[in-house]
């Protein structure tokens, strides 16, 4: 018992605690196409795989330089009491730094590798990191650097994602914004070729915004421009009618006819010739000449009456006439509108495909440099 507990090396056990958190790099701010599951306990079991994989193991021995560290390589070397044991001569024991340095990494990797150890602590985010180890010293110092070397490696694989979804982001950008620079060309030698001028026109939303503004031929903004003058036009022209009727149906009706001054007058003076005429001929009979020249007076102011309303009847007409050519006129020219309009929208099936090519290379585009 006594030879049994000389020869048994001491084993110390160095442990520490690390937090993994689960953090999933984006190379482009997009939906992905699968559906988003959650996958813990295969993410937590990568994670524990990494901690006591060769490649944590290499970056360890390596940035700790272990490989020329005697206290560390001779772990792997029998105790004095153990080689006495076994009836090995200390002189002939190989030393813990022999070899070169490819060997004494690979050494120190399966060293490392024996003694490490990876705990999950139930129900949490948290592993325990182990380390057992012949020398307290060394087992703390490789418990510690295990876990710093991990954060390290999470951030270094961190700093390759974002390396290259730099690089992936630097060469779409500029194969997309040749595409865009492509679209846009092709887009405004189509415009050109066939006479397409498109011009902002308000929604009705805030100004300047992008919801507000549409893009609109200059052809069908003359003709909505030429449909409301043609709307107004037709209604100057029902009114004019609607006057020209009046006057032909009742002219001393007619607001002219009673507003006229001249008109006014000469009823007035038409009136009292017609008393004079109507006192008069109790007296004279109407074939006396002072009676004849009275009759003739009163139809003289009648006849220019009559002239003065014919005067208004034609200046109403001219009115009306004037208004009807004024709406034929437009009406001709929305018709020649709508013929242009109906071929330039024949024409513009192209040019709205060129369109939505360039506006679907732009939003690319924006997107990728936002994201970059």
């Amino acid at each position: 018992g006594v030879i049994t507990t000389l020869a048994t090396t001491p084993i110390y056990r160095a442990s520490a605690t690390i937090q993994i958190d689960r953090e999933t790099t984006k190379v482009v701010d997009i939906e992905g196409v699968d559906a988003n599951e959650s996958r813990d306990a295969e993410f937590f079991a990568t994670q524990y795989a990494l901690l006591k994989s060769r490649s944590l193991a290499t970056r360890v021995v390596q940035r700790e330089n272990l490989a020329n560290d005697a206290a560390f390589m001779s772990q792997s070397a029998p105790s004095p009491i153990a080689r006495l044991f076994q009836m090995v001569k200390p002189a002939k024991a190989a030393p813990v730094l022999s070899g070169d340095r490819d060997v004494r990494e690979r050494r120190a990797v399966g060293i490392l590798l024996r003694g490490l150890g990876v705990e999950p602590v139930r129900g949490s985010r948290l592993a325990r990191i182990t380390y057992e180890g012949p020398d307290r010293q060394v087992a703390m110092r490789i418990v510690n650097a295990v876990s710093e070397n991990f954060i390290g490696a999470n951030l270094d694989r961190r700093f390759e994602a974002a390396g290259y979804a730099r690089k992936f982001l630097e060469e779409r950008l500029a194969t997309v914004k040749a595409q865009l620079e492509t679209s846009e060309k092709s887009l405004v030698s189509y415009a050109q070729a066939q006479g397409i001028v498109n011009v902002a026109v308000s929604t009705g939303g805030v100004t300047g915004s992008a919801a507000d503004t549409a893009s609109q031929s200059l052809t069908a903004s003359d003709l909505v421009a030429m449909n409301t003058s043609l709307g107004t036009a037709k209604g100057d022209r029902i009114r004019a009618e609607q006057r020209w009727r009046q006057a032909q149906m009742s002219s001393m009706a007619l607001p002219e006819v009673q507003a006229s001054s001249t008109i006014q007058a000469l009823r007035g003076q038409q009136t009292t010739l017609q008393q004079q005429y109507q006192q008069q001929l109790a007296t004279y009979k109407p074939d006396f000449p002072a009676m004849v020249s009275l009759k003739a007076q009163i139809d003289a102011v009648e006849g220019q009456i009559q002239s003065e309303i014919a005067t208004i009847k034609q200046s109403i007409y001219a009115q009306y006439q004037t208004a009807l050519r004024q709406e034929q006129q437009l009406s001709g020219q929305v018709s020649g509108l709508k013929s242009g309009v109906m071929d330039l929208r024949n024409r513009s099936i192209q040019y709205n495909i060129l369109q939505r090519e360039v506006d679907t290379n732009r939003s690319l585009y924006e997107g990728l440099l936002q994201r970059y």
